[in-house]
């Protein structure tokens, strides 16, 4: 399998039989049961409180970079990822997710050892889409949204935004 994206026109995933858009699912905030995906290896106090504001949610603990194409794909709602990262973990996948509808979103400041520098909730109500090609290499906190119903209309539009 393959997937790719088009800067403003979309992401795609090829298959040896088929090939079709991602899409990200939308999804109110308040709706039961989301699909929150999340590590299974770096699982936080954060992620736990991030995860626990949400009715009756579906928490999925998946390896590897892959929840963030689950978010692009529409199988997952979102992806709190409370714990270090660095930008080689997320650049590719993070324009997947927003050419599929998504957006990902800082979540505050955190040093190498994932001990959070500022307060991740409100850090992510500020809206500030993840950045790329810093000094530093290390990423902020952040969650991966799917399609947010009354999302802030400048949060989705700058979904787009530096990379």
């Amino acid at each position: 399998n393959k997937s790719w994206p088009v800067k403003g026109k979309g992401a795609w995933l090829q298959t040896s039989q088929t090939q079709t858009q991602f899409q990200a699912a939308e999804f109110g905030l308040d709706d039961p049961g989301l699909r929150i995906v999340a590590s299974s290896s770096h699982l936080s106090k954060e992620t736990e409180e991030f995860v626990s504001l949400f009715d009756s949610p579906e928490f999925v603990q998946v390896g590897s970079s892959l929840k963030m194409i689950m978010v692009a794909e529409g199988l997952a709602h979102m992806y709190p990822r409370l714990a270090p990262t660095c930008e080689w973990d997320t650049a590719a996948a993070d324009i997947i997710v927003r050419e599929a509808g998504g957006v990902v979103l800082q979540a505050g400041v955190c040093n190498s050892e994932g001990k959070a520098l500022e307060d991740w909730r409100k850090a992510l109500i500020a809206e500030q889409p993840m950045v790329y090609n810093k000094k530093n290499m290390l990423n902020p906190f952040f969650v991966v949204f799917g399609r947010r119903r009354g999302a802030p209309p400048e949060a989705e539009a700058n979904s787009n935004g530096n990379r």
